[in-house]
């Protein structure tokens, strides 16, 4: 009855994409994604990178991809997952344990922040199938990871970062901060999410937007995608302070086992929160930029928010 039950459930999701595979190929493509999500997953929870929750997060973004998409945006996926991981041990400062002290769940990545992250990105793979939500999809997991290589980039500047509004000197770490080299990271971050899609391109048709316009789509939703969780972390995310260290912190309970209290922001609007809004700002670009560059754009606007239907391609 079960395994009834999924057959049903991947055959509507194949026809909702609108791919024309049969349903075993789905199926190939489920089993894949599970094997390779768990494995990731499972190694990332070992190497201290994923809580036991986030592996399982790791795991049903993973193989939700890889059934509704393709592999092209599985490997995507994989690129942002990896390179979160391994990037802040590449470029660890030497001041870490401050870091640390500041942000809310330290380098462990659980539940909520996977979905934070990888949730937009898993929907809109999951939604009809059309270039705006490819490109949405690019531009989502763009932004997050435009975000995490310029937090994580960022704190190896010596020069301190700035208020992203006033442009007054803050400490680093503080959520709100911009600084040069943090700004070309992020750019370079969704430039690399971008390249994955465009080298993608030459082994499956999914995505049918020109390569340059991948890398390009990605570089600017990773720029624009962490200004925003900037401005966002800035201004609503909320702000507490340990009394114990004196010092400006994103926990509960600070380190020293003291707790904190809110000097700021909006109460309940955490990183998590934020992060998600970054990857909601970086969908919307990629489907604004799929909605006029891609070749869909050419179609009547009345024809192609039509749902499930398929088209034939522009003349």
């Amino acid at each position: 009855m079960q395994s009834d039950i999924s057959l049903r459930c991947l055959q509507s999701l194949d026809h909702h994409n609108g791919s024309g595979l049969a349903t075993h190929g789905l199926r190939n493509r489920a089993l894949v994604g599970l094997g390779l999500s768990s494995a990731i997953g499972y190694l990332a929870w070992r190497r201290g990178s994923l809580s036991e929750s986030g592996a399982l997060g790791a795991i049903l973004t993973g193989t939700f991809t890889t059934s509704a998409g393709s592999y092209t945006h599985a490997a995507m996926l994989v690129g942002f997952f990896a390179g979160s991981t391994v990037l802040p041990k590449l470029v660890r400062p030497h001041d870490s344990d401050r870091f640390d002290a500041i942000a809310a769940k330290g380098g462990r990545r659980d539940l909520w922040q996977v979905l934070a992250n990888g949730g937009v990105a898993t929907v809109l793979v999951i939604a009809p199938k059309s270039s705006a939500m490819d490109l949405g999809y690019l531009a989502a997991l763009a932004a997050v990871n435009g975000d995490t290589w310029a937090t994580e980039i960022g704190k190896t500047s010596q020069v301190p970062p700035r208020h992203v509004l006033t442009g007054k000197q803050l400490e680093p770490g503080i959520s709100g901060g911009i600084s040069l080299r943090g700004t070309l990271g992020s750019i370079a971050g969704g430039a690399f999410v971008g390249a994955i899609a465009a080298a993608g391109r030459s082994f499956e048709p999914r995505f049918t937007a020109k390569p340059s316009t991948l890398l390009a789509t990605g570089a600017v939703a990773g720029g624009l995608g962490s200004l925003v969780d900037s401005i966002l972390g800035a201004t609503v995310q909320e702000r507490r302070w340990c009394p114990q260290c004196r010092m400006y912190t994103e926990r509960l309970e600070h380190t020293c086992g003291t707790a904190t209290r809110i000097v700021g922001g909006v109460p309940g609007v955490s990183n998590d929160v934020v992060n998600l809004g970054c990857s909601l700002a970086g969908a919307a670009i990629g489907m604004l930029i799929g909605r006029y560059l891609s070749d869909e754009s050419r179609l009547p606007a009345v024809e192609y928010w039509r749902p499930f239907q398929r088209y034939p391609p522009p003349a």
